[in-house]
């Protein structure tokens, strides 16, 4: 008996050794079933900060067996980069996305999801996908995908091949790569959301008619809200130019015609005999030739579109003779890619040619919207739901619960002659005092969801755009929810990565890592383990379905607004105000009905730090309110006209991008209907503002930092380790600003060009002489210029609204502005 017992324990044994190596073994053959995913991050790994970018996954499944479970697209953990600043630990930032995903064996896909993009202070931003099936077993995860705002992002559309790899060895500037996202009439997007995260987008031999009206459309919506197009003419002009919206086209096209290449490569002093063919006819209102022949032929033309900038080649460097002579089709493409990059950049101070690659301190590409962001942050979480009570109500609070549960109870239970009853009623008292708390905080906030609730409408010029919801949701218990998305829309856990570096502001906005976006028609979002009036964020994106159509008439004169303002629209506007790129405000109408017009006189005054809000205009700050990075204040405090006054100046920040000439209209309309909870609607705090484009009719004073300048032509790339030896600014000037103009540089020209770290680069003196030259637009000649004082410009110098400098030698021009010293504002 002893024997076969012995057996028997021995054969269990044996089975539970083979049971154990069998479910040892399942994982590995899970991981190893013919699974793969590889994933692509942004355009070709580049994006703005702020925006939509789209993640790849390609799938494919050369095992045996179905696969049906879901696709995961998670951020993988932060990573600062080298040198930074005020880090605090924290893992990925970002939201983690899923769809259902069914793969049958023997086949492959490809699937693309748009997930917002928060560069990590130009440190980027990974991602990698995973297949799960239904049983919640990882199958294959994919490599790991980053995307940075300091890779330039084009767009290409384009039947030539040679157009993607001529754009991708452009000379970088103020970025470390160019990312070419190569479209055809089957890929390019019909939202234009999902074309934000381009710097531009680029037209070049390429059939336009094969686009939908919705692609079109999308194309011209990018544009209004800020994008930038180029376009280029040639012989094909035709079939590229013709089928495009009116308002997108500088040049009405009306013929074939032939160009010189030296009026470009004079540019930069490099003799050209080239000649290409071109495309003529009638400059549209507003555009203008920024560079012609002698004989005034142009061969690089400019219009600006609601917020966004058009770049217009009346030739192709795509086509022979030039794509065979590297030096013109390189400085074509240069030309044209310069002058809307460069704006991408919002910076205030404009960092000379020796300075134009971005370093430590340096904004990245599009880090106006994603600091901008950060402000909104802090209004989201600044909700009188998620404030503190005060600390003179705490501390009544506390001493009442000491003295019930100490003093009092001890005199009471004396009198009853049983003090062992403080064993019972010390306890009974801790949890009645913290009943009533919890009870008296639910009679408070309720029992329904609460949202705090910003929601910006960003317009573009026939009233269409869009419309970003930032949402600090509360809960009046604890569990899991769903959140309901509007249809077609582009949704987000996180706002903004920024307190990675800075901390955390009121709640948290780099959202939770339990949080699930499942992506498709119907967006919604999975909140789990959700505390009881703890904020989780959700930012949404759509489309503005009713248009708010708002025609203005606006010019600047002794340093007022004045006009008229037409409220096209079926709501009510509020609170307009005009903010310039320089942080000026004018207050000029309270409110317009629909249908109703408005005359408007309002001064332009310096919001200053005592205003009612920071600003961080073009990238330079200028904080001293609430709004800043750093809030004052207690949370919960700010007012509703606080709120609608920050969000308004918000609004303000995410339109400009360099662009002098445009300036912001701001001002509040009717809240709009967002999200669901649990299939019903929250109780919200809501704040609504709108900021649209707008140009000066004229202006008959140029203030400080209105015309930033703009680097378009430089002879060597300082990411190559050498400084410029010639570079060429253009300043823009807006309507009007034609007489007593000066070219001033505040004392510091000469000085030589600094290192990444600000320090002069080695080898220069501090005071390096440096020569100058500035444009004449009348004789097409350069005349030499002396930057250690100011000079007045004469009509010549002034062009089509341009004023253009040449440099050599190691020039840093941190102040060079233009100014008018016959009709100074008072600011």
């Amino acid at each position: 008996m002893g024997i076969a017992k012995k057996m028997r324990n021995l054969r269990a044994a044996l089975v539970l050794i083979v049971l154990a190596a069998a479910v040892g073994a399942a994982p590995v053959q899970a991981a190893d079933d013919g699974l793969s995913a590889t994933l692509v991050a942004g355009w070709d790994g580049g994006g703005l900060a702020g925006s939509w970018v789209p993640y790849t996954v390609a799938l494919k499944n050369d095992g045996g067996r179905d696969f049906n479970g879901i696709l995961v697209l998670r951020p993988r953990l932060f990573s600062p980069p080298a040198g930074a600043a005020f880090v605090r630990p924290g893992g990925g930032t970002g939201t983690t996305y899923e769809m259902p995903m069914a793969l049958a064996h023997g086949s492959d896909k490809r699937v693309t999801i748009y997930g917002s993009f928060t560069d990590a202070a130009m440190g980027g931003q990974s991602y990698e996908a995973e297949l799960v099936d239904s049983a919640g077993v990882s199958r294959v995860v994919s490599n790991s995908a980053s995307v940075s705002s300091q890779v330039l992002a084009l767009g290409v559309l384009s039947d030539s091949v040679i157009v993607a790899s001529e754009l991708r060895d452009l000379p970088r500037q103020r970025w470390s790569s160019t990312g070419i996202a190569s479209f055809t009439a089957q890929t390019f997007p019909s939202s234009q959301a999902q074309l934000g995260g381009l710097t531009a987008i680029v037209l070049s031999n390429f059939d336009t008619s094969t686009l939908s009206q919705a692609q079109l459309h999308a194309l011209q919506q990018y544009v209004g809200l800020g994008g930038s197009l180029i376009l280029a003419g040639g012989a094909s002009w035709r079939r590229t130019l013709s089928p495009l919206p009116a308002v997108l086209l500088p040049l009405r096209p009306e013929a074939s015609s032939t160009i010189s290449m030296e009026p470009l490569m004079e540019l930069l002093k490099v003799p050209s005999k080239l000649e290409a063919a071109s495309v003529s006819g009638r400059l549209a209102a507003g555009a203008r030739p920024v560079l012609s022949d002698r004989a005034g032929n142009p061969l690089l033309i400019e219009a600006d579109y609601g917020a966004g900038r058009i770049v217009e080649l009346t030739y192709n460097p795509a086509d022979e003779p030039l794509a065979s002579h590297s030096p013109e089709y390189r400085e074509s493409w240069a030309a044209a890619v310069n002058r809307v990059a460069m704006g991408q950049v919002p910076s205030k101070q404009f960092p000379g040619p020796g300075m134009i690659a971005g370093g430590p301190g340096m904004a990245p590409f599009g880090g106006g919207r994603q600091a901008a962001e950060f402000q909104i942050a802090n209004l989201v979480g600044d909700a009188a739901v998620n404030a503190l009570p005060s600390l003179g109500i705490l501390g009544a609070l506390l001493l009442a619960y000491v003295l019930l549960a100490g003093p009092l109870n001890y005199l009471v239970v004396g009198r009853l002659g049983r003090r062992e009853l403080m064993w019972i009623s010390v306890p009974l008292v801790a949890v009645l005092a913290t009943g009533g708390a919890y009870a008296a905080g639910a009679v408070a906030h309720g029992s329904d969801f609460i949202t705090n609730e910003v929601q910006l409408v960003r317009l573009a010029p026939d009233g269409s755009g869009d419309v970003t919801f930032y949402d600090a949701l509360f809960s009046p218990r604890r569990g899991d929810f769903t959140v309901q998305l509007p249809e077609g829309s582009l949704g987000s856990t996180a706002i903004t990565s920024y307190p990675q570096y800075y901390g955390p502001g009121p709640g948290s906005t780099a959202g939770d890592s339990s949080d699930r976006l499942m992506v498709g028609r119907n967006p919604r979002v999975s909140l789990r383990n959700v505390s009881v009036w703890t904020p989780r964020n959700v930012k949404l994106e759509t489309t503005l379905r009713d248009p708010l159509f708002i025609e203005t008439h606006l010019k600047l004169a002794n340093g007022r607004i004045t006009g008229s303002i037409t409220n096209h629209g079926h709501s009510n506007v509020r609170h307009l105000e005009l903010i310039t790129v320089d942080g000026r405000i004018a207050r000029l109408v309270d409110g317009i009905a629909p249908g109703a017009v408005a005359q408007v006189d309002g001064a332009l005054d310096s919001l200053g730090a005592s205003g009612p809000s920071g600003m961080m205009i073009n990238g330079g700050i200028a904080c001293g309110g609430k709004g800043c990075p750093f809030p004052g204040g207690r949370v919960g405090s700010r007012t509703s006209p606080q709120r609608a006054s920050e969000l308004r100046q918000v609004g303000a920040q995410l339109l400009f991008n360099g662009n002098g000439l445009v300036q912001a209209l701001v001002g509040t309309t009717e809240p709009l209907p967002s999200l669901r909870v649990g299939g019903g609607r929250p109780t919200r705090t809501v704040t609504t503002a709108f900021v649209q484009p707008v140009q000066m009719e004229s202006v008959d004073s140029l203030p400080t930092a209105w015309a930033p300048p703009r680097l378009i032509a430089a002879n060597s790339s300082p990411l190559g380790g050498s400084v410029p030896s010639l570079a060429v600014l253009d300043f823009d000037l807006p309507a009007g600003a034609t007489t007593g103009l000066s070219l001033t540089s505040g004392g510091n020209a000469g000085f030589a060009a600094p290192g990444f770290n600000g320090s002069p680069a080695p080898g220069f003196s501090p005071f390096q002489r440096t020569l100058g030259e500035i444009y004449d637009w009348k004789t097409h000649s350069w005349s030499p210029l002396d930057l250690t004082k100011a000079v007045q410009l004469t009509e010549s110098q002034l062009g089509p609204g341009l004023v253009r400098i040449r440099t050599e030698g190691a020039l840093f021009l941190p102040r060079l502005q233009m100014s008018n010293d016959q009709a100074r504002p008072s600011s």
